[in-house]
């Protein structure tokens, strides 16, 4: 048993790198983007991306899931599993993609890009059709636990898609198409480097009992398939319908720019989900999930004032040339920015309530309120960018997270009582609100100016926990090693 858990220990440790490496990515690209794109290419990209995460769920209809849910039934050495996987998502994405190909010009119009924009749909499809595949293999690397292959594989793809953006847009000024061009590159790339693994495992051979089988373990995940996909990403679109693409190339850059809070979040869900599992039927295991509830919003609010402080020295930073990091002409959204980290770190809350319906097997209550974020989230947006427009989107996006945590936790809390540490919880709290007050007292802006101002302010927030009573005598303990007078200024 301790070597599984070991085993899985470091699986998780490298499966959660190549996930936060591709975060990075992204973040390394919008200096590079803001600088060569114009905000009407930014909302048309924003817009695809945002479209290709719907259609992504489409073109896997959780057959990856499904593949690693029915691998335990079947004996070791079968191929009729992987092969009836693989011969599925192959022939029906040739289908989407094709389709989506032949109608690429009237799509875009329906889709409010315009036909000029119809050839980068048709590399989005076959981008689609290419990432399916590769989903179904390296759901079955993860089943054969070969963590290092996977790993380098998404890495090879990260620094292919990298470089292809580099050379295709920068240098050969390809702007948009290259954008598209790139990822499709590495798409490509990465579905031949897994070629190899795949027709070791693959065999002219399709079960339909098996397929039939898999489907309705498959299908009933949908609905909460694409309400996660609409929480994440379906206010993009919804700018563009009510906006254009100008105001939602400028959303989407500022929305990037929150990434620092999202990353945070995502290391914290990789290392998550196995720790609370393991710990299922300790004595103390309520108590220590509680614990780490505290400490993940203590430092997430942390971060989320640093990031609201911040962002606009962070986004003024001089390049080579002198140029800033992000052009100047996406700053008039800069406020969107604090909005979505405060939904990221909801978002983390939401991760953090996770283990309650987890341990309890009541795992049907992820979808009801993942369900009930995206409702939240289509409503706010059209209700709220009419009047406040991007600040209204923003706005919805944290609605949307704020809603998925308190409706977890109220619809879990029976099910596998964890005794939160509310009054620890509460000093946070009103310790960012204290900060946050005086900040807005400050009248502190969006212009990257009173940096010493920003930086007093920030380091406020812990010099405030400690004063408001906030560490237990264990914590002070181990923190005077590295602060000698901390025991005295904390009583």
């Amino acid at each position: 048993m301790l070597g599984d858990i070991k085993r899985l220990g470091r699986e998780t440790v490298i499966y959660g790198l190549s996930t936060v490496l591709a975060r990075l990515l992204n973040f390394l690209l919008i200096p590079l983007y803001t600088h060569l794109l114009v905000p009407e290419e930014m909302g048309v990209m924003g817009a695809l991306f945002a479209y290709m995460a719907f259609a992504n769920v489409l073109f896997l209809y959780g057959l990856d899931f499904a593949l690693m849910r029915k691998s335990a039934d079947r004996p070791a050495g079968d191929r009729t599993l992987f092969s009836t996987a693989c011969w599925s998502v192959v022939s029906s994405s040739l289908v989407f993609s094709s389709a989506i190909h032949a109608f690429s010009a009237p799509l875009s119009s329906m889709m409010d890009l315009g036909t000029r924009y119809a050839p980068l749909l048709a590399m989005a499809a076959w981008t689609l059709a290419c990432d399916a595949v590769s989903s179904v293999i390296f759901a079955q690397l993860r089943m054969e636990h070969r963590a290092s292959t996977y790993a380098a594989l998404k890495t090879a793809n990260i620094a292919t898609n990298l470089a292809l953006n580099v050379v295709l847009v920068a240098w050969l000024d390809w702007g948009l198409f290259g954008v598209f061009a790139g990822t499709l590159g590495a798409s490509v790339l990465t579905l031949l480097l897994l070629l190899p693994p795949a027709l070791r495992r693959l065999a002219p051979a399709f079960e339909p009992a098996l397929w039939r089988a898999m489907l309705g373990f498959s299908l009933p995940l949908f609905p909460g398939a694409l309400a996660a996909i609409a929480v994440q990403v379906v206010d993009r679109l919804i700018v563009l319908k009510l906006m254009g693409k100008t105001s939602a190339g400028i959303y989407q850059v500022n929305y990037k720019l929150a990434i620092l809070m999202m990353m945070a979040v995502n290391m914290f869900d990789a290392a998550w989900r196995p720790f609370f599992l393991q710990r299922f039927g300790q004595p103390k295991a309520p108590e220590t999930l509680a614990r780490v509830m505290t400490y993940f919003a203590t430092l997430g609010c942390f971060l989320f004032l640093a990031m609201s402080l911040f962002i606009p020295h962070l986004v003024a930073l001089p390049l080579a040339g002198g140029k800033p990091l992000i052009d100047p002409s996406y700053w008039e959204g800069l406020a969107v920015v604090p909005l979505v980290a405060l939904g990221y770190l909801f978002n983390g809350l939401y991760i953090n309530l996770l283990a309650a319906p987890a341990l309890s097997e009541r795992t049907a209550l992820l979808s009801y309120a993942t369900i009930l974020g995206a409702t939240i989230n289509v409503g706010a947006n059209f209700l709220w960018i009419p009047r406040w427009g991007i600040m209204g989107a923003a706005a919805a996006t944290l609605a949307a997270y704020l809603s998925m945590a308190l409706s977890l936790y109220f619809m879990s809390r029976r099910t596998y009582p964890i005794p939160y540490e509310w009054g620890r919880l509460f000093r946070v709290a009103a310790c960012l609100a204290a900060c946050l007050s005086a900040a807005w007292a400050m009248e502190f802006g969006m212009s990257p100016d009173r940096a010493a101002a920003r930086l007093i302010l920030c380091l406020g927030f812990p010099i405030a926990l400690v004063f408001s009573g906030f560490l237990l005598p264990e914590e002070k303990q181990a923190l005077s090693r590295i602060w000698p007078g901390l025991t005295a200024i904390s009583r």
